[in-house]
């Protein structure tokens, strides 16, 4: 019974959460599909809803992964289960935060440029399929001013995983396109 209950639970939610993303992608916001059924809203609404796999279903497992907790404002990467680097990261303010669930990078750019914020994204590594959301480094000014350095470890973002100087760097020359990412 417990099994036949757990798969109805599952099935209604993914159902659910199809439902649900075809609504709000008609409607005019554009889901973000993650693993499994996770979406995540691209204009800063709330970014969980449906099912997320067990992060510790990838955990241990072999191969590479970057792993960010929000609580704790840090990535870690992850190598056959073991970390191979941590860093302070700036995720997304409460009104427009960093979705949660299990990802992967879909594109990379050294230096992205964002039309809508009129700055550099330096180390871009895309984690939603839309390329609405990514790590990057602090955001620079058309002028060079890098933006944020004393706001890491403080949620402030508009939804990205930032990184200091130098870390960025190292995430991307670490993690290649394909890389799973688990935000929690």
């Amino acid at each position: 019974m417990d099994y036949l209950s757990e798969n109805f639970k599952r099935f209604l939610l993914s159902t659910t959460a199809m439902l649900l993303g075809s609504v709000l992608f008609f409607g005019g916001v554009a889901p973000v599909l993650a693993n499994d059924v996770v979406f995540g809203l691209s204009d800063g609404s709330e970014p969980e809803i449906g099912l997320l796999k067990d992060k510790s279903s990838i955990k241990g497992k072999k191969g590479k992964y970057i792993d960010i907790s929000l609580s704790k404002q840090t990535l870690t990467l992850y190598k056959d289960g073991k970390p191979a680097g941590s860093y302070v990261i700036s995720s997304g303010k409460k009104s427009m935060a960093t979705p949660k669930g299990n990802f992967k990078i879909y594109n990379k750019a050294k230096r992205a440029w964002s039309d809508e914020y009129g700055l550099y994204m330096p180390y871009w590594m895309a984690f939603t399929p839309s390329g609405s959301h990514g790590i990057h480094e602090l955001p620079e000014w058309p002028s060079g001013y890098k933006e944020g350095a004393g706001h890491l470890g403080i949620p402030v973002s508009h939804g990205c995983v930032r990184l200091g100087v130098g870390a960025a760097k190292k995430v991307y020359d670490w993690a290649p396109i394909g890389t799973p990412v688990i935000i929690h």
